[in-house]
């Protein structure tokens, strides 16, 4: 089993959002959540126990009447640890 951490940081404030939740979802079907990590204090996130393979890294946050969010896609092995913040200046945006 492998891990993810990384922080989630708000393109508005340019602080660590601290609301939400990270998802791993299934790259064949983004419909499919097979991971969820809530962020916490500080803007942080783990995934603990995650299963070797590929995944889309998704994550949302709001600024004024702006959706920010980030899809990565992910490859990781067993035993692996990954480090992955979520910075503001690469977030995508939907209005």
């Amino acid at each position: 089993m492998s891990m993810i951490t990384g922080n989630v940081n708000n393109p508005v404030t340019k602080a660590h959002e601290t609301e939400g939740s990270v998802e791993l979802l299934d790259p064949a079907s983004s419909r499919q959540r097979l991971y969820t990590a809530e962020v916490g204090q500080g803007g942080a996130y783990k995934f603990e126990g995650v299963d070797s393979g590929s995944y889309l890294l998704f994550c949302s946050v709001w600024g004024g009447d702006t959706r920010y969010y980030w899809e990565i896609p992910v490859t990781i092995g067993d035993e692996s640890t990954i480090h992955l913040d979520l910075l503001a200046d690469t977030a995508q945006t939907l209005q």
